[in-house]
């Protein structure tokens, strides 16, 4: 199997890891960056809404 791209940049079983590394840091920064409304606050605490 070839590595990353269309350059080889990363070869194989380490371009899998990079790219799962990568999407872990996006999936981070977006759950961070997301807006919290009032329904979401309520869920976190528990409180169910009515």
């Amino acid at each position: 199997m070839n590595g990353f791209g269309p350059a080889n940049l990363i070869p194989f079983p380490e371009d899998t890891i990079v790219i799962g590394i990568v999407t872990l840091i996006f999936h981070y920064l977006a759950v961070k960056s997301g807006i919290k409304t009032k329904a979401l606050e309520e869920l976190e605490k528990g409180i169910s809404i009515s």
